[in-house]
Parts: C-alpha cells; sequence; structure tokens
C-alpha cells in the first residue's frame, strides 16, 4: 500500500494539476514543523500586502487564507468542511458578538 495520497485544490490555487500529493501521516513534530513553515509564508503574504497598501493586509490575508483552506476541505472531505465552517461560525459569535448578525 502507498503512503501518498492527493489531495484536490480549488481552482484558485491549481498551479497545473488540480491535485498534489501529500504524504500522511505526519507525526506530531513534522506537523509542527509544516505549520510553523505555513506560519511564515503567511505572514510574508501579509508583509507583501502592507507593502503594497493594502488598508487592511493582516485581514486580507487571513481571510484568504480561510476561504482557500475551506475550499480544499470541501472538494476533499464536504462533511467536514461543514462542520469546520459552522465551528467557525460558532467562534465568530463567540468572539466578537453581533459579527452575525451585522453580515445579514
Amino acid at each position: 500500500m502507498s503512503d501518498t495520497s492527493f489531495i484536490r485544490l480549488p481552482i484558485v490555487l491549481h498551479t497545473r494539476e488540480p491535485a498534489v500529493a501529500a504524504s500522511i501521516p505526519l507525526d506530531d513534530e513534522q506537523f509542527a514543523a509544516q505549520q510553523i513553515e505555513f506560519i511564515k509564508l503567511l505572514f510574508g503574504y501579509i508583509a507583501y500586502l502592507r507593502e503594497h497598501s493594502r488598508e487592511t493586509p493582516v485581514a486580507d490575508a487571513f481571510l484568504s487564507t480561510f476561504v482557500n483552506l475551506l475550499e480544499t476541505m470541501q472538494a476533499n472531505a464536504p462533511d467536514e468542511a461543514r462542520s469546520c465552517a459552522l465551528k467557525l461560525q460558532q467562534i465568530i459569535g463567540v468572539l466578537f458578538p453581533g459579527a452575525a448578525a451585522a453580515g445579514s
């Protein structure tokens, strides 16, 4: 049995191929290293947006990251994506009371 799986990416993230190989599973140490690298890239993107005079570089970077992650989950595990989106809505409701009502 192969230890490689394929993850389908949303169209906005396609380079050439709609799916990428992913080595699964990662142990805790490997996952932490990947997480640190992801955070470095995210904050690098924030710096890029700031340099290009975006009014809300942090919000722009994090919003696009959340959308891309949820789109990737939707393409690969729709039920888990819906569960994650609902949990995210609940968290936003707790952290920012009235935010959901303001968006409606």
